[in-house]
């Protein structure tokens, strides 16, 4: 069971991560909704972050592979 799970059992309508926190600390699921509300921040930053890593593997490698490739067999 989520959090979610939980208020919408209890006849809280919360459909967005941000609304089930906020409900969550109104109702004293939670204690620390400035702590949830961080985490919240650092999960959408990371979710970026992984595509940029993504990016990075898919493209970026390959293309330095090849260079590198390139490279070494002119010595």
């Amino acid at each position: 069971m989520t959090m979610k799970d939980y208020l919408e059992a209890n006849g809280v309508e919360a459909k967005f991560p941000r609304e089930v926190i906020k409900m969550s600390f109104h109702y004293e699921i939670i204690e620390d909704g400035e702590i949830w509300m961080d985490m919240l921040e650092k999960r959408n930053l990371l979710a970026h972050t992984n595509d940029e890593i993504k990016k990075i593997k898919e493209d970026y490698f390959d293309a330095i592979s090849k260079v590198y490739g390139f490279l070494r067999d002119k010595k």
